[in-house]
């Protein structure tokens, strides 16, 4: 129990010290909670940037050996055992891990419940009797999309309902940005719907936080993939083909016949020659 206990106080204390930092990019950003979401945001991701940087690589490379490791499933489509062997050793050759972009997004999840708690605690953790609104287009952040049910109140729920199409969006894209597979994007698809199901029923400041967090992300890999090698094929090693491999190499032979002389004409072989002389020689 006093373990358990210590947990729970840490996070208390966590949740005072996000709040502690989010009053105070409040006071420096005109008193508008929104403003000091996307700060802080900005904040946590340039905190996470070489983490950041590592995922997308490791999507990117991931995506650059798919033609190869569909070769793999492919030879070992009925000896599934083979195919994880060989698949780990593929990855081991290529230095990819395939849960190397699992840990910046399990890092934020933390912070997504803290926004989330800070928003709806009670008493609020984050400074009251003051306007959780974003400039003009966002009158409560703490209030979610769910708060105004179309088609009763759907005039006060127009904010929310386009911050949810905005996180949809945004979700969308970047995944779209590092996969052709048309098996992928369906299940792109049907992940983006399910995180607006997720998002209709969250307070406005946590999703502010995540369309922020996503288009930084489409910024990064849109820099990042300027520079992004091409696929490795089928006939491929490491990335690069041998050069002047199979080469025909010369079928010159050597001609046994006698070697032609000046104007065309065939000289005489010396020792023929003189074996002739002799027998004349004899003969005389």
């Amino acid at each position: 129990m006093d373990l358990w206990a210590g947990v729970i106080q840490l996070w208390v204390d966590g949740l005072k010290g996000l709040a502690a930092v989010l009053n105070f990019l409040y006071t420096y950003a005109g008193h508008d909670y929104g403003l000091a979401i996307i700060l802080l945001t900005l904040g946590v991701r340039l905190v996470m940037l070489p983490l950041t940087i590592k995922q997308t690589r490791s999507m990117q490379e991931m995506q650059r050996v798919q033609p190869m490791l569909k070769k793999l499933q492919e030879k070992y489509k009925d000896d599934k055992p083979k195919l994880q062997e060989e698949m780990m050793r593929f990855y081991s050759e290529h230095k990819i891990n395939p849960l190397g972009g699992c840990l910046p997004m399990l890092l934020q999840f933390p912070i997504l419940i803290a926004l989330f708690r800070m928003l709806t605690f009670e008493p609020p953790l984050i400074i009251q009797n003051v306007p959780y609104n974003f400039w003009i287009f966002i009158p409560d952040l703490s209030k979610a999309a769910s708060t105004y049910p179309p088609p009763a109140q759907w005039v006060s729920g127009i904010p929310y309902y386009v911050l949810v199409l905005l996180m949809i969006v945004t979700t969308y894209v970047p995944q779209k940005m590092m996969t052709k597979d048309p098996q992928q994007e369906k299940i792109m698809i049907i992940m983006s719907i399910f995180m607006a199901w997720i998002a209709w029923s969250l307070p406005a400041g946590v999703i502010v936080y995540w369309v922020t967090t996503n288009v930084w992300t489409i910024g990064q890999q849109w820099v990042m993939m300027r520079e992004q090698p091409a696929p490795l094929t089928a006939g491929s090693s490491g990335g690069a083909r041998e050069i002047g491999a199979g080469r025909p190499q010369s079928t010159a032979k050597t001609s046994d016949a006698p070697s032609a002389g000046v104007g065309g004409k065939s000289q005489p072989q010396s020792a023929t020659a003189k074996k002739r002389k002799t027998k004349k020689s004899k003969k005389a």
